[in-house]
């Protein structure tokens, strides 16, 4: 099928965090609200997340302590965020906002990374990763315990898993056989997993892969070939095969897979490290019901790179892209997104200052990429420190309440425990 290439469109890019010591794999949720939350890890021991809260982007911790990666985010029925995380080799924990704080439950099963997470219809969720030892695992809440299940007992199995949810509440899992080796789609039919290899000779060194369901609950799987070509691939079960195309003959390891409301593909994903340019620039694919139209997300600054998840790009209620990715030059969190239509060739926007808020014991944590005067406010509107926050960390002692706070044009709210 035919592709063309848009090197530059309006997409608007904003740092979230530009104060973490190591912030990596990052992903992507979109909430009733059309915000975004974006769950990270941090300095190799503390998962975080952040929001968007409609003026300013807030940044919390989840859980410290511990060898944590991967992250993968999802929504339960009534709004709460659920985080699955790897830590270390004890596998995959799970944590959620239960309304008030952040609990999470330390499943310690035998596992490694990556992972991927999705919640069904009653909000519990399912993750699947790979074992330590071997073969694709899952673990699953099923109202009263978690479940754990092997879906494929192939030693190499488990590289890249990514896992969604049909109508019918069944898991649908896309993943690779060791690197270089078959792509694969699993789904639970009953009791029973069935397996099916969607490409014999797969996935890139990374064997990322990321899977989606249809209005017809049939599954579409993005995945990076193997070296040395790196062509992002696109398949898709059309009832009775896998349909198999190329979106972009410049792809790399990572990819993340949405679909639209008439069903059509959007893909983000990474292209190939230039060494002239040192960067691998962050692109975005979508099917227009012709052909594939390509743009360039961000080009700008050394070593971009997504970072091997498969949840980084999601699309609103009105089917606009949205997308998180991290910089290794600066190891600053981004967040991207644009209008629901191609604007062609325009030059790139400018990163958008931002100054996030989160309560921490005895005060609350402001980060700022810019400089900037702030005040803040008691809830009977006493004003309780006025003051300067310098780029970066800064940190305002205040005893135990909620308070009103702003900075130029930037206000928000925060409770402090």
């Amino acid at each position: 099928m035919l592709s063309f290439v848009v090197l530059l469109s309006q997409w608007i890019v904003m740092p979230v965090d530009t104060v973490g010591v190591t912030v990596r794999y990052p992903s992507l949720a979109i909430d009733s609200l059309d915000r975004a939350h974006i769950a990270y890890e941090d300095e190799g021991d503390t998962v975080k997340h952040a929001y968007w809260n409609g003026l300013a982007w807030v940044t919390e911790p989840v859980v410290y302590g511990g060898s944590f990666a991967y992250t993968s985010i999802d929504f339960d029925p009534i709004g709460r965020p659920h985080i699955a995380h790897n830590h270390g080799g004890s596998g995959p924990w799970h944590s959620f906002w239960n309304g008030s704080l952040w609990q999470t439950d330390t499943l310690f099963q035998s596992g490694t990374y990556p992972l991927s997470m999705v919640l069904n219809s009653q909000g519990y969720p399912y993750i699947t990763y790979l074992g330590i030892g071997g073969g694709l695992r899952i673990t699953f809440w099923n109202g009263s315990a978690w479940i754990i299940g092997t879906v494929d007992t192939c030693q190499w199995a488990g590289y890249g898993c990514s896992i969604a949810m049909d109508k019918d509440d069944r898991p649908h899992i896309s993943y690779q056989i060791i690197f270089g080796g078959p792509i694969m789609h699993a789904y639970l039919n009953g009791s029973l997993w069935v397996l099916d290899t969607v490409y014999p000779n797969g996935g890139g060194n990374q064997g990322a892969t990321s899977i989606a369901i249809d209005s017809q609950d049939r599954p579409h799987i993005a995945f990076i070939h193997s070296a040395p070509d790196y062509d992002l691939l696109y398949a898709f079960w059309d009832g009775s095969a896998w349909i198999i195309d190329t979106v972009d003959t410049l792809g790399e390891d990572l990819c993340s897979i949405a679909l639209d409301f008439q069903d059509r593909p959007h893909i983000a994903y990474s292209a190939p490290y230039s060494e002239a340019g040192n960067h691998y620039p962050i692109r975005y694919a979508f099917w227009d019901g012709l052909s594939w139209v390509i743009e360039t997300i961000d080009s700008i600054g050394p070593n971009t790179d997504l970072y091997h998840t498969d949840r980084i790009l999601r699309l609103d209620s009105k089917n606009c892209p949205r997308v998180t990715y991290w910089k290794m030059d600066n190891n600053w969190l981004y967040y991207a997104h644009r209008g629901c239509e191609p604007t062609g060739m325009m030059e790139p926007s400018p990163i958008v200052p931002s100054l996030i808020c989160s309560p921490v014991p005895g005060g609350a944590l402001f980060l700022t990429s810019e400089a900037t005067d702030i005040r803040i406010y008691s809830a009977d509107g006493r004003l309780v420190h006025s003051g300067h926050l310098e780029r970066g960390e800064n940190r305002i002692n205040l005893e135990q309440g909620v308070y009103l706070w702003r900075a130029e044009e930037y206000k928000g709210k925060v409770a402090i425990r």
